[in-house]
């Protein structure tokens, strides 16, 4: 339980980018900047992902 609610506020973004592209997309709306800003937070999370790990694969290994 408190896993999803740390997790929680990271989806948020995704979420509302994504629905935004999608609204745009069925209107004929430029999608393109929805689209850079969800790469933006891809590349951002890939960046930061072996970090989170080693963090947590440090913890796990002191208890």
């Amino acid at each position: 339980m408190l896993i999803s609610l740390l997790v929680l506020p990271l989806y948020i973004p995704v979420l509302i980018f994504g629905t935004g592209a999608a609204q745009a997309a069925i209107t004929g709306l430029p999608i393109a900047g929805f689209l850079a800003l969800l790469g933006a937070i891809l590349v951002l999370g890939l960046v930061l992902a072996p970090f989170a790990i080693a963090a947590a694969l440090r913890i796990s290994a002191s208890s």
